[in-house]
């Protein structure tokens, strides 16, 4: 069987070389023109292979113009929102020193005023108390 399949494909191959070689030259080309032939369609195939890689390249670099944007983007908003954080930070830190500078403050000025009852015999002096007080 096996030997089948390689005669058969040596008698294609036979036939097609032959049909290549004799065809052109019935048709009258030269082998110039043969040449010639061979060597365009490599010089076509190179230029579409030049074209591909043309084409790939300039989507790589688009790519990569797209992702570098995209970078550039996400490193502007991280950075943005550092500032943002650091700046929310800042402004709760001031307002927690300033909440308790406020209570030190309002403590200070607690110790300075004494909580002054007035002596009884002053109270006698004042409307109110004259209203509180109640004849025996």
């Amino acid at each position: 069987m096996y030997r089948n399949q390689l005669s058969r494909l040596l008698a294609s191959s036979l036939i097609a070389s032959t049909l290549m070689t004799i065809v052109p030259i019935a048709l009258g080309a030269t082998a110039q023109d043969i040449e010639h032939l061979r060597n365009s369609s490599m010089e076509q195939r190179q230029r579409e292979a030049n074209q591909r890689a043309e084409e790939q390249a300039r989507q790589v670099r688009e790519q990569m113009r797209r992702t570098a944007e995209e970078n550039r983007q996400r490193a502007k908003d991280l950075e943005d929102t550092m500032r943002r954080h650091e700046q929310e930070r800042v402004e709760a830190d001031r307002k927690l020193r300033l909440e308790a500078r406020e209570k030190e403050m309002a403590q200070e000025a607690a110790k300075r005023m004494p909580l002054r009852v007035p002596p009884a015999h002053a109270c006698k002096d004042l409307p109110e108390c004259a209203s509180d007080a109640s004849p025996h």
